[in-house]
Order: C-alpha cells, then sequence, then structure tokens
C-alpha cells in the first residue's frame, strides 16, 4: 500500500501538471513534504515543483532539500586518498548530464562554454546519462567538442561513479539537480576533490558533497547564501552564456506595424504559467484592447485547461496557441517570434532559454523581479542584456511596461533596434568571455583544495 500510495502520488503530479491545476499539484507537494516518504524520487520530484509557485521560501528550499538529502544512498567509490591525481597532466574536468539531445537547452549554454576552455589547462569529459542517438545533430555536435564522451545512460549510479574515479576526474560538474533526482544522487558521494552544480537547477541540492553553487551577483544576495548548502561562486557577469545560433541573423520589424494590432507573446513551458502569471497577462490584455497573446510550450499540456484560465478573466479570445509538433525544428521555432512584439517573462519560475532567444531575435522581453536564485534568472538576463527598463519591481511596474511599450510604437521599434545592433555583445552571447572566466573560476577553486 506504501507504495502504490507513492505511485499515486507521482502520478497525480504527472496527471495534474499536464491539465495545469496549480492547486491541485501544491495540495500534492504539501502533502509528500510533510509526510515521512522515504522515496528519494518523490521527494526529489516535490522539491522541484516547488520552484513554481511563491508558496515556498528560500529557507524551506533549504530545508526540503536538506532532508531529502539523507534519503540518498552513499555509493561504494575510493577514497580519493587513494587515487594517482598527479598523473593528471591537465585538469581533468567532467559534466554529467541527463539532457543531451536533441536541441535541449543545455547544450546551448555548455557548447561554446567547453569549446572555449583552454585546453591547455584541462581535459574535458562528457559523462552523459542521455541515451545514444547517432541521428540526433545536437548530441552529435556536442560529442565532437569534447576530448571524451562517456555514454552512462543504461549504467546505473555505482557503475557510472566508479568509471568516473578510473578516469581520476579531478572537478565534477552537476548538471542535473533535481531535474532527475535519481540521478543526482550521484553526487551524494565524494567521487571528485571538487563537485560543483551549474545551469540545470537553479537552486540548493542540500547535498553535503557539492561543494559549490555557481551563480553571479544578481541571482543571490550576500546575506541570503547561508539558505543554499553549498557554497556560493558568483561569476564576474551572468551564470551562464548562450551559444547564439548558427542561421543568419536578421532584424525582425515590429509586427504592429503591418498587423495593426499589439502581439504578446510566450513561448515558455505552459507549467510555468502561475496563477499569479495569469492574472497579470489578462490585466496587460484587457488594458490594451487591440491585442492578442501567443503561447508555446517546450512540452505537452492540456491547452483546454489553459485557454479556460484565460477564458475566467474574460480574455481566452485574445489567446493564441501554437502546437508544440509543429515546431520540431529549431529554425522553425526561431521564425515564431518575428509574430512578437514583446515577449512576457512567466514568474516566479523564469524563463531561461526563451529570454535568450527572444532578445536575440531582438525581441524585448518584460521581466519581474524575483527573491532566490531560481526566480532571479530573467533579472540576471536583463541586467547583463544592458536594457535594465525591461525590468519590474512589481507586478503593477511589469503590467505597466507592457501596456506602455504596447501604447507607444516609436519607443518600442527604437528598443528592439538598439537590441538588434547591440545584444551579441553583451555578456549574455560572449562565449569567449565567459568561458574564459568560468575557467579561472574553476582553476582557482581547485587550487584551493590542494
Amino acid at each position: 500500500k506504501y507504495e502504490s500510495d507513492q505511485n499515486f502520488l507521482a502520478n497525480g503530479i504527472q496527471l495534474f501538471t499536464f491539465l495545469l491545476d496549480h492547486e491541485k499539484i501544491k495540495q500534492i507537494i504539501k502533502k509528500i513534504l510533510n509526510s515521512n516518504s522515504d522515496s528519494k524520487f518523490l521527494n526529489g520530484v516535490a522539491i522541484f515543483g516547488c520552484n513554481y509557485y511563491y508558496d515556498w521560501k528560500q529557507v524551506d528550499y533549504l530545508k526540503n532539500s536538506t532532508r531529502n538529502s539523507k534519503l540518498f544512498s552513499n555509493l561504494k567509490i575510493k577514497d580519493l586518498k587513494n587515487i594517482d591525481f598527479k598523473k593528471n597532466k591537465k585538469i581533468k574536468l567532467g559534466f554529467v548530464s541527463c539532457d543531451l539531445e536533441k536541441n535541449h537547452s543545455i547544450i546551448f549554454f555548455l557548447k561554446n562554454t567547453i569549446k572555449f576552455l583552454d585546453r591547455n589547462k584541462f581535459e574535458v569529459s562528457i559523462f552523459s546519462l542521455t541515451k545514444i542517438n547517432k541521428n540526433d545533430s545536437s548530441q552529435n555536435e556536442l560529442r565532437k567538442l569534447t576530448d571524451h564522451w562517456f555514454d552512462f545512460y543504461e549504467n546505473n549510479n555505482q557503475e557510472v561513479a566508479e568509471q568516473i574515479q578510473d578516469e581520476k576526474t579531478n572537478i565534477l560538474i552537476d548538471l542535473i539537480g533535481f531535474t532527475k533526482p535519481e540521478r543526482l544522487e550521484l553526487f551524494n558521494s565524494r567521487i571528485a576533490p571538487l563537485q560543483i552544480s551549474w545551469l540545470a537547477y537553479c537552486n540548493t541540492t542540500g547535498l553535503d558533497n557539492i561543494d559549490y553553487l555557481i551563480s553571479d551577483k544578481n541571482l543571490i544576495l550576500e546575506e541570503e547564501e547561508g539558505m543554499y548548502s553549498e557554497k556560493i561562486i558568483k561569476l564576474p557577469q551572468i551564470w551562464n552564456t548562450h551559444s547564439g545560433f548558427e542561421y543568419e541573423r536578421k532584424f525582425n520589424s515590429l509586427p504592429f506595424i503591418k498587423n495593426n494590432f499589439f502581439t504578446f507573446g510566450s513561448f515558455n513551458n505552459f507549467r510555468k504559467i502561475s496563477d499569479e502569471t495569469i492574472v497579470a497577462w489578462s490585466d496587460i490584455l484587457n488594458k490594451v484592447p487591440n491585442s492578442k497573446l501567443i503561447l508555446k510550450s517546450s512540452t505537452f499540456a492540456d491547452k483546454i485547461s489553459l485557454i479556460n484560465k484565460f477564458k475566467i478573466k474574460g480574455v481566452s479570445n485574445k489567446i493564441e496557441i501554437y502546437d508544440k509538433l509543429n515546431f520540431q525544428n529549431k529554425e522553425d521555432h526561431l521564425n515564431l517570434y518575428s509574430k512578437i512584439d514583446l515577449c512576457l517573462d512567466t514568474f516566479p519560475y523564469n524563463g531561461v532559454t526563451t529570454t535568450f532567444e527572444a532578445l536575440w531575435a531582438n525581441i524585448p522581453v518584460i521581466v519581474l523581479k524575483g527573491f532566490n536564485f531560481n526566480s532571479r534568472c530573467g533579472e540576471s538576463i536583463i541586467i547583463n542584456s544592458g536594457f535594465d527598463s525591461l525590468l519590474s519591481k512589481d507586478v503593477n511596474a511589469y503590467i505597466s511596461k507592457a501596456v506602455y511599450l504596447s501604447n507607444n510604437i516609436n519607443v518600442i521599434q527604437d528598443l528592439r533596434k538598439r537590441i538588434f545592433d547591440n545584444i551579441n555583445q553583451t555578456p549574455l552571447f560572449n562565449s569567449k568571455d565567459f568561458s574564459d572566466n568560468f575557467g579561472n573560476t574553476l582553476i582557482n577553486l581547485y587550487k584551493n583544495i590542494n
């Protein structure tokens, strides 16, 4: 019965995520976190789910993730004193990920970081927990950028840990977090001298053996650092940088000029569209009579449930939903931005990849300030873009900025032109500088443990 209860709760989260029923999801999350469940998977799913809501403070994330860490197994591994790291001619840097295929967002932040790392100092390995896909161009491109690639999809955590140690890995980077709690367990053990969380999960893991969390000054305030189990490392500018795209970058003219109506847009996955976001977006649509909102999700969800939320606010006739299945090609997805006058970010779970994409396509994004790492991702992106006017201190300001830009066409036209001219020179897309900062940070951290 206990096992069936756990399966019931896990399936409940999956079902209500598809139905976009935030209240039901919150009820299940609270039930899991308040129970004595010893399921590391179920607790991990619940902790990850908290990031979509305002119901949990950062101190709650720390408490829940620290408690959950006690459920992870300790793997049978070598004592680091018995591994001869001195034989390594360079720092052996390993990345562990479950998501290296199908143009997953992580690939666009990882590939140029690896490409520009100083190979006189680093030897780079990827330990892939993704299924081998020889026909996947994004996976194949990443394979070519590494010194060593290991396919561990079919290996259990014990086997993966042993092989990582056999490689004498000096620094091991977690690109998993609670996105895959069953694999995060790898980092509960001391596999490498230095273990760091970066990129995949923008919150604390609660694991004692993850030494550092890579962040920046906009994401975690100094007085908040104690609310994360990891020591906080703040990169000089931004915590990640997008590689951009190989397609020719063309200026997207304001669609309003030819349409004579204003088009808002968001391509974040629909689970990020919180009830608070629905209220704000509906208010904007009501205040801009001649407007519509285009939505497209990277994940599957029930479109009728989403439309019904807008129907309650009286704006469902202004919502246009594009089907994920019609945009398997990355170029087609990017071309969809040409239909958008102004993008609206979600909160408290911000878009990351979608905000980088929109700015690359010279589309402004209205962003709301947050209260922790995860909810400040948009804030860091906008600050580093140099277009601070897009950042809103509260929901009222968020709504006002969107309405103002929709009513001041000359202002938004000028803004789009300036984004087009300048965005590739900002820290958002300067992969070489980012990789240098990333590599130097790792070298300094490694020196401190030797």
